[in-house]
């Protein structure tokens, strides 16, 4: 699996902001794979499902064992079974219906995109361990799901010999850390991988906004408003620390979140070539031990946005 891959949730039809179609959405994927980066997260919510039907157009005729092929399924979609999203027959018709629309044999990571509370989670891990089996999908994963329900995840699994959970995705970046000392935390000590989204924070940790013109760049950041005095003190910080080591906040803000602790990959919106491009080289820097201690030690900020799923 890559460090650095494409979040898809701006291809098609969304309801989370910006959204790109098919002809944009095939550049950004084939700049990810020229640059290294094929590794992509989808989501069935996502156009709905127009996200996944780009992909698989986009990738159709690749060689599939370059790619890394992210989804997720649990919120809700038209035509879905009126069934509870973890139950068995839920899981087995969302993983039809993803792999019809990327066009493939398998998904490598298959999440459960919210935590549902009507069913076991056992029931859940045991329907995917058969598409396991069946040899459908490679891995599960969660996405936001809070320490206690990693916790359950894995003692059920462990207990009944179902599959871990090899990721959890959350809300993360070096301006949203509220989930550092929770989520975060609890992967690292389950030893689950922390996928983190949004690290950009819509377009705040590129470099192209400022205090005094919060509404230039291209957009991606959907409420310039919403930026509080706090969170333009904490993005000052950040860019004092990016020159004191001649780097950009585009480098530190990438290459940093990669350096904390349990963070796997990062998966990044683009809705051009262009930032694919910016972001593969920005991810390359790597930090020092020093670098590392001081970015740990400033944990904790939050941007106040809270976890909107991606």
């Amino acid at each position: 699996m890559p460090r650095l891959g494409v979040g898809c949730n701006s291809f098609g039809h969304n309801p989370f902001g910006t959204f790109i179609d098919y002809a944009r959405s095939k550049r950004v994927i084939d700049a990810a794979i020229d640059v290294g980066a094929g590794c992509f997260d989808t989501a069935v919510v996502y156009g709905p499902g127009e996200s996944e039907e780009y992909l698989g157009r986009a990738l159709k005729g690749r060689d599939r064992g370059r790619l890394f092929i992210a989804t997720k399924f649990g919120y809700e979609m038209p035509g879905a079974p009126r069934v509870p999203s973890g139950s068995r027959s839920y899981v087995r018709w969302a993983v039809e219906g993803s792999l019809r629309r990327l066009q493939t044999d398998y998904v490598d990571l298959f999440q459960i995109h919210r935590f549902d509370q009507e069913t076991p989670i056992g029931e859940t891990l045991a329907a995917l361990d058969e598409l396991i089996t069946e040899g459908k999908i490679r891995w599960v994963g969660s996405s936001m799901f809070t320490p206690e329900q990693l916790g359950e995840a894995i003692a059920v699994a462990e207990r009944d010999g179902l599959p871990r959970l090899a990721s959890c995705m959350m809300h993360y970046s070096l301006l949203e850390r509220s989930n550092e000392a929770g989520a975060a935390a609890a992967c690292v000590r389950l030893g689950i991988t922390v996928l983190p989204f949004f690290p950009l924070e819509g377009g705040l940790l590129t470099g192209k906004y400022r205090r005094d013109r919060p509404n230039e760049g291209d957009g991606r950041h959907r409420d310039a408003a919403e930026v509080t005095p706090e969170t333009w003190e904490r993005l000052g910080e950040l860019e004092r620390f990016a020159d004191a080591r001649g780097i950009s906040l585009l480098e530190l803000a990438l290459g940093g979140l990669l350096s904390l602790p349990g963070v796997g990959a990062l998966f990044v919106g683009a809705t051009t070539p262009q930032q694919v491009i910016a972001n593969a080289r920005a991810a390359q820097w790597v930090p020092s031990a020093e670098d590392v201690a001081e970015l740990t030690a400033t944990g904790g900020w939050t941007t106040g946005r809270g976890s909107d799923r991606p």
